[in-house]
């Protein structure tokens, strides 16, 4: 497990994909203020500041990498905290010599990365080299979420209680135990054919995404379970596939998306629970990427285990 932060801690802020939009940012950023020391020298001067020709990116691959790697390597940051995802993080995970990142120490120090989404690429490498990484909120997503859920992330965060999720749906019945990997579909399957390709037997898989109608799901679940990715998994869970169901201002399509992921999934023959407050939509709880998890389909619950 990471090493647990106390209150007052000193925290890293990255940007290591997209820039965050300011208001956002800054609203998340004075929530973690209120909590932890977050070191201003982290504070990414591009967060919100956008150049071409990629202006898309919160900075150049080599500038983002760098404050990631200092980051990491900062006897003073207990844990580090992605601004936004976006896109742009596959992009650090393909530098190499003095620009990659240094995920080995980032496992050796024991500090949790926070982030969700484009941040999931980040996650399977990190995870990938013994580390232990937080599926989470964002510092731009912080400010909109339940307290609730901002409860959940600093109790994980300080030890102080492992989430467990209730009241999940269900597609497939039945109990799972392994590890939990994954996060966002679209990032996992891009990673398909790369050095982080996932594979993840023996694992409870986490997936969600946003924006991804039925017909691009069963083109990503197939790109998933023809490059073996999840071969021999223990158990699936769905989080929130938020405005997954039609295109933008178009009407709902005949299948939902909750039926490709059913249909696609189901031949696996796992536990498959659905629900999960996990992803862009209204919540984002926090959960633990690498750690050992108990899954009841059927019950509605996963549990967080320790160790």
């Amino acid at each position: 497990m990471f090493r647990a932060l106390s209150p007052g801690a000193s925290v890293a802020v990255i940007a290591p994909a997209s820039h965050a939009p300011t208001e956002s940012f800054e609203a998340g950023l004075a929530l973690l203020a209120d909590r932890y020391d977050v070191l201003r020298g982290y504070y990414p001067n591009r967060v919100s500041r956008q150049e071409p020709p990629f202006a898309y990116l919160a900075g150049s691959d080599a500038e983002r990498a760098a404050a990631l790697n200092a980051a990491i390597r900062d006897p003073q940051v207990g844990a580090i905290f992605c601004a936004r995802g976006g896109y742009g993080a596959t992009r650090l995970l393909a530098l190499s010599g003095g620009q990659a990142l240094d995920l080995p120490a980032l496992a050796a120090r024991g500090v949790p990365l926070v982030g969700f989404s484009d941040i999931t690429a980040l996650h399977q490498a990190a995870v990938t080299a013994g580390a232990i990484s937080i599926h989470g909120p964002v510092v731009n997503q912080l400010a909109v979420l339940p307290e609730g859920d901002r409860e959940v992330l600093f109790a994980l965060l300080e030890g102080r209680a492992m989430p467990r999720l209730e009241g999940l749906g269900y597609l497939v019945g039945g109990r799972a135990r392994g590890r939990l990997r994954g996060g966002n579909l679209t990032l996992l399957a891009a990673l398909c054919g790369t050095p982080q390709q996932p594979r993840f037997a023996g694992c409870v898989v986490l997936l969600e995404d946003v924006g991804e109608v039925p017909y691009r799901l069963d083109r990503m679940l197939t790109q998933l379970l023809a490059t073996g990715a999840l071969d021999d998994i223990a158990g699936v869970v769905l989080g929130d596939f938020a405005s997954c169901d039609a295109e933008q201002g178009q009407p709902p399509t005949p299948i939902t998306a909750l039926e490709v992921l059913g249909e696609r999934l189901g031949r696996l023959q796992v536990p498959i629970a659905s629900g999960a407050p996990v992803g862009h939509g209204a919540r984002n709880v926090a959960l633990p990427l690498g750690v050992e998890v108990a899954l009841d389909a059927q019950a509605g619950t996963l549990e967080v285990l320790p160790g």
